[in-house]
């Protein structure tokens, strides 16, 4: 008997949290300003990601123009080797450079190539300074220029070696 009179007691402590359990669960969602919050929050990743990825590709392409550049110096500074003494010295003054080889030539019309040979201060009938400069603007309209420097000397190695041209 005692269990049918608690019956009825219990059954309504159970409705009571069935309720509080139905008034929790429609409450569940999310308010329109959490929802905007999020999505401001990833939109701003994402624009970060995507400025970090431009950046990235124009290091890229920095990296890949300086490496180019860098070949076409020292092709030019090879050039200069195979030179006899004569040779050298009638290089005299600032002149454009029109790269030589098959890797060079595909990207020389992108590329600007120039060498200034001088006399030495210290000794101007037995060395020449060499400066080669190579230079390219880039996707930003900006100029960047490298440079080589080295020195050549009479009965150096350029005069044990020669080439015919």
């Amino acid at each position: 008997m005692r269990l049918l009179s608690l019956l009825p007691k219990e059954m309504r402590v159970l409705e009571s949290i069935r309720k509080e359990s139905d008034l929790t669960e429609s409450k569940k969602g999310f308010t329109v300003v959490e929802v905007m919050v999020a999505a401001v929050l990833i939109a701003s990743l994402v624009a970060g990601m995507l400025h970090m990825i431009k950046h990235a590709n124009h290091f890229v392409e920095l990296a890949r123009d300086n490496t180019r550049v860098t070949q076409l110096i020292q092709s030019e500074i090879e050039d200069l080797r195979t030179l006899n003494w004569t040779d050298l010295q009638a290089l005299d003054g600032f002149q454009s450079v029109t790269p030589q080889g098959a890797f060079v030539q595909q990207y020389a019309d992108e590329y600007y190539c120039y060498r200034f040979v001088v006399d030495s201060s210290y000794d101007p009938t037995n060395k020449k300074w060499v400066w080669v400069y190579a230079g390219w603007i880039d996707s930003n309209n900006k100029t960047h220029w490298v440079y080589y420097f080295t020195q050549f000397s009479k009965d150096g190695l350029n005069d044990y070696y020669y080439r015919s041209v």
